[in-house]
């Protein structure tokens, strides 16, 4: 779905934390597709990893905004498609990696659509909540003045 894309590639997820996710992505802007991300700017697990990723994104010059609200919507837009899952975007999520003897069979879901109506209605939906959220930079300028007022503390 995302290599499918010919004009813009919206994506909304709770983090980034796969850095083949994050590779993927770069060669689509690079492609001069636009592409715009909401996401959090935290993860359980991964923090320090998905900041660095968030990085390399803004460095490409990917939009990403971020929400003061829990995120959890899970959703890929393109110009031809529409995807809304459980899955975040990551090997394990997507079923390629097993990350330890508790591995189970993949248990998330997708609904795929290509219907017009539906995926421009999302879109448009998309943009609205887009432009009402914050620029990541913004955000990680904030995390990162306060680690450095605590090293000067």
């Amino acid at each position: 779905i995302i290599e499918s894309a010919k004009n813009f590639l919206y994506i909304s997820t709770e983090s980034f934390t796969d850095p083949d996710i994050i590779n993927i992505l770069i060669k689509a802007k690079l492609k001069k597709i636009d592409v715009r991300i909401l996401t959090g700017t935290t993860s359980m697990d991964f923090s320090d990893r998905m900041q660095n990723n968030l990085k390399s994104l803004l460095a490409s010059d990917i939009l990403i905004n971020s929400t003061e609200q829990n995120l959890h919507a899970k959703l890929i837009i393109t110009d031809k498609y529409l995807a809304v899952s459980s899955m975040n975007l990551n090997k394990m999520n997507l079923g390629f990696k097993k990350s330890s003897e508790l591995w189970r069979e993949n248990t998330e879901t997708i609904t795929i659509t290509s219907d017009g109506e539906i995926t421009e209605y999302a879109k448009n939906r998309y943009e609205t909540l887009f432009s009402r959220c914050e620029n990541i930079s913004i955000v990680l300028a904030s995390k990162i003045e306060k680690e450095v007022g605590k090293l000067f503390t």
